[in-house]
């Protein structure tokens, strides 16, 4: 049976703007148990909703963000602490299905950034000191720190895990234009894999490089998936944090 053009378009339309929702609008279609209001996540927003594992790994997250970053969050109308706990959870959708590792907010605190600095090592070393991570983490594991200040180069740093109980820090630029906005939890997620040992490929020399793997930086920004070797890695070292308390 042949439907009616004006039915066609009416349909056409429809696919369009559900379209346009899902991509600049996620919330509209993320599903998850999150409590935005004491901002303690739980298993977190779910992407692609599956049993857990049998044995999660929860790790505390204290989440800081300085002043530029809260700033351009009310200019935006939205909660910093809602917006940073977002980016968070949508970054660990693919850790808890893949490793059955959860990061959940467990403290967040406002911070003042030097003015002005656009060195991401500084920022992070800074944001460290300040907040008196070196000196005692109060029950957390992780010292998250959003940014709105221009770091160069590139939008996150993270401290790389090579056997060191001190690698437990990131620092993410947050991305202002709406389309980057949206990608921020893919910055976040391969920054989080280096706190577990995996690396950046960068170099289209790297077979690696080619892989849909989202430490590739060709691959950054359009998978949350990690290549055999990195996921073997993340997986050798996903017990670091309870194994040294």
């Amino acid at each position: 049976m042949r439907v009616p053009f004006r039915i066609w378009g009416v349909f056409t339309i429809f696919l369009a703007v559900a379209s346009l929702k899902i991509i600049f609008f996620p919330s509209a279609y993320i599903e998850g148990d999150g409590d935005l209001v004491s901002g303690v996540s739980r298993e977190g927003f779910r992407l692609n909703p599956s049993s857990p594992p049998e044995d999660v790994i929860t790790l505390r997250v204290l989440v800081a963000a300085d002043e530029e970053y809260r700033k351009r969050m009310d200019v935006m109308g939205a909660g910093w602490r809602e917006e940073a706990l977002m980016v968070l959870e949508r970054a660990d959708d693919a850790f808890y299905r893949d490793f059955g590792i959860n990061f959940a907010a467990t403290g967040f605190v406002e911070w003042d950034s030097p003015n002005e600095e656009s060195d991401g090592v500084t920022l992070l070393i800074a944001a460290q000191s300040d907040l008196g991570w070196g000196q005692g983490r109060d029950g957390h594991d992780i010292l998250l720190v959003f940014t709105g200040q221009d770091i160069k180069d590139y939008a996150g740093w993270a401290e790389h895990y090579y056997g060191s109980r001190d690698a437990d820090t990131v620092i993410l630029q947050h991305q202002f234009d709406l389309w980057r906005r949206n990608k921020d939890w893919h910055v976040l997620q391969g920054e989080l894999s280096h706190l577990f040992g995996a690396s950046d490929h960068v170099s289209p020399s790297d077979p690696i490089y080619w892989r849909e793997d989202i430490m590739s930086y060709k691959w950054l920004y359009y998978t949350d998936k990690w290549d055999a070797l990195c996921s073997k890695i993340i997986q050798k070292n996903r017990e670091r944090f309870s194994k040294i308390s």
